[in-house]
This record gives C-alpha cells, structure tokens and sequence, in this order.
C-alpha cells in the first residue's frame, strides 16, 4: 500500500475520476492495462494463479453448455460501464450477443461470477457496485474455503444485495436466475 493512503485523512482527500476520463486516459495510453475503475477509483487487478484460471475456464464452459442458444453470451473479463466504475468481472451473463455492445458497454449482467483465490475481500466489496448496476445474482466464488457466496435480489438504490447465502462444497452451485446452470462443486474443485 502506498503509504499516504495508510492515513484515514488523507485518504478522504482522494480525488475520484470519471468513466469518461479513465476511459481516454486508457486510450492515450496513461494507465495501466491491469486495472479496473471502481466506484471513481482506479485499482490494480490481482495477478491470476493457474488455478484462478483453471476454475474459469471450468465455469465458462458450463455456463456455455447450459444457455445453449439462449438470448445471453458469456462474458470473461469485460467491462460493465455503470455509473462510476468499469468492473471487469471474471465471468459475466449478459443479456443479447457481443454484436449489441459495439458502441457501449454493457451496463448490468444477469448473473456476475468473480472467483476469489486472494481477492476475497476485494471481491465482497464490488457487491455494491453490482448491486448499484442491477446486476440480479452475484456469485463469489471463494476458492480457498471450496464454497459459493450468492448474492440476489439487488437494490440499487442502496447499493445492496437484499439476500446472501453461502452455499458449501457439500451442495450444488445452481443460479437462481438461470435454474440450468448447476455447478458440481466437487467437480470444479478438482484437481486430480
């Protein structure tokens, strides 16, 4: 941590910055590639481990397999443009094919999934953020403890998801927006 940020008052004077000026400071070239806005805030992205890796490729392919020729495509770390961030969530369901958002981010998902390997706490703190986008079912899939954070019911007014559970590796991972995507926790886990 930059050590001027350890002090609670000079953290309040942080200036937030605009979607508009973070995304022409990425076009000139003047931020980083591996980072995110968030809530007005340009943060580094963690680096991936291969297992990271390993649980979105498995995700991804489920989720594929399950929405079939559905409305929705599956996104894997692209952007969502709300009103003070650009999440780049691991995987994201959005409604309509990659060709509607040509011109514009997609601006809310159906189902956002980030999977926490060292992130956790970083991941539990973007629920405002998806919650202020409408996103209707958040899933924080923490790795270390082989169990399924799932928030729903987002209001976005308060920034807030009104339900949470936390489903173990004992139960299966099912989306309450999507019923057919059923994920084997024992299965995703593995390693062997």
């Amino acid at each position: 941590m930059i050590p001027f940020l350890s002090s609670p008052e000079t953290r309040e004077l942080v200036v937030p910055v605009s979607r508009e000026f973070y995304q022409e400071a990425g076009k000139l070239g003047l931020i980083e590639t591996d980072v995110e806005l968030i809530q007005g805030l340009v943060i580094k992205k963690m680096p991936k481990s291969p297992f990271h890796i390993l649980l979105v490729r498995r995700l991804i392919a489920i989720f594929e397999l399950a929405l079939g020729e559905s409305p929705y495509f599956v996104a894997k770390e692209d952007p969502i443009g709300t009103k003070d961030s650009e999440p780049e969530p691991d995987i994201a369901v959005i409604e309509g094919g990659p060709d509607d958002f040509v011109t514009k981010l997609p601006e809310t998902a159906e189902l956002v999934v980030e999977v926490a390997v060292s992130t956790l706490k970083k991941d539990q703190l973007k629920a405002e953020v998806y919650a202020a986008a409408g996103v209707k079912e958040y899933w924080i899939l923490n790795a270390e403890d082989r169990c399924l954070e799932r928030l729903s019911s987002p209001d976005s007014k308060q920034a807030m998801y009104l339900h949470r559970e936390v489903l173990t590796d004992s139960q299966m991972f099912t989306s309450l927006v999507f019923p057919q995507i059923s994920v084997d926790p024992v299965k995703l886990f593995s390693v062997e």
